[in-house]
């Protein structure tokens, strides 16, 4: 992978080759240039992030936009390395649409806020058969910083109905 921005300009040749894809503007090229430049250590991860977000997008110009402004934020995320997120994804065989969108989520939240939801996710899992589309159903709930409330009963196949 190129890492280097050369002092005349020019943009990291991994960067040019996803804008190009997806036919990005130049001035979007050179902020996200500027904005990659002191992120080494993630960025194979955060261009392989960028690249599938940009696919699924309607307008992936307008995508890339976003995330570079959650990149200067210090809350996008291309790979979630929370221990508890791991924990969480290996215990219930999350899906990678889950994982994805439950990172992006709590990359938002305050610590505390974090530990709160983590708690009530894994509580929230144990009583689902179907802990991905659980996630999914929360999704709304954690945008809005809102507590996710008492999980329901143990359900046929969770992880609490196995023990």
């Amino acid at each position: 992978m190129d890492y280097h921005v050369t002092a005349c300009g020019e943009h990291a040749k991994d960067i040019q080759e996803l804008c190009d894809e997806f036919y990005i503007e130049t001035r979007h090229i050179e902020k996200l240039n500027e904005l990659m430049k002191d992120r080494h250590d993630t960025w194979v991860e955060d261009l392989k992030k960028l690249r599938e977000i940009m696919e699924e997008a309607r307008s992936p110009c307008g995508m890339l936009v976003v995330k570079m402004k959650e990149m200067e934020d210090g809350t996008f995320v291309a790979i979630n390395r929370d221990k508890r997120m791991q924990h969480l994804k290996e215990k219930f065989k999350l899906d990678r649409i889950a994982e994805t969108r439950l990172s992006d989520i709590l990359a938002r939240c305050s610590d505390e806020k974090k530990d709160e939801y983590y708690h009530d996710l894994e509580r929230h899992f144990e009583c689902s058969g179907k802990p991905s589309a659980t996630a999914m159903l929360l999704m709304k709930k954690l945008a809005n910083g809102e507590p996710l409330g008492p999980p329901g009963r143990p359900g046929p196949g969770s992880w609490l109905d196995r023990q």
